[in-house]
Order: structure tokens, then C-alpha cells, then sequence
């Protein structure tokens, strides 16, 4: 599943399969997805349910508010966790240059 364009799109009930958040796009998950996510850049990936995969962060924000059950990686410092929000895979951030 592609995500595109600069309105907000809600994701709510099962994606099975990768997501793809496009450059400048933006979507709030209050669902859960089975798969990996990708996030371009100047993309913004709000999480309020879960992710049953990895995320990787390509210069975008992704805030985490619900669950990730997988690794995150981010090119950037693009990664904002709160209350409740948990990652429990690691967070890897790929050194630069």
C-alpha cells in the first residue's frame, strides 16, 4: 500500500504487506500493520497502533504513540517516542557520511 499526497490520510483495520509513506506525505495508523514501512522524505508517520514489522525512516518523522514490534531505522534524527508509544526492536541510526 502507497501513501501520497499533503492531506492527512487514516489507516484504521488490518494492512497486510509493506506501506509506503511518499515524499511529503503524511498518515496517522490507528490500525495495525503486518509488514514493513517506509517512510521518504519530508514524510510524516504517526504510529497510534501497531506495527507487526520494521520501519525505515528515509529523512521523514515518524512519531511513535502505539507499538512497534520490529526495528527502526532512521538516516536522521527522525524519530519521536511517547507515552505509550514503544519500540521493541532496536533503533538504528546508520553512521554519517
Amino acid at each position: 500500500m502507497e501513501v501520497g499526497g499533503s492531506d492527512w490520510e487514516e489507516i484504521f483495520g488490518l494492512v497486510t504487506g509493506n506501506l509506503k509513506i511518499e515524499q511529503g506525505s503524511k498518515a496517522k495508523l490507528e490500525g495495525i500493520v503486518s509488514g514493513n514501512v517506509i517512510v521518504e522524505h519530508s514524510a510524516r508517520f504517526v504510529v497510534g497502533g501497531m506495527v507487526r514489522g520494521s520501519i525505515k525512516n528515509f529523512g521523514g518523522l515518524v512519531e511513535v504513540h502505539g507499538m512497534i514490534l520490529g526495528d527502526v531505522m532512521s538516516e536522521k534524527q527522525g524519530i519521536e517516542v511517547s507515552e505509550p508509544g514503544r519500540i521493541l526492536g532496536a533503533i538504528l541510526n546508520p553512521p554519517p557520511g
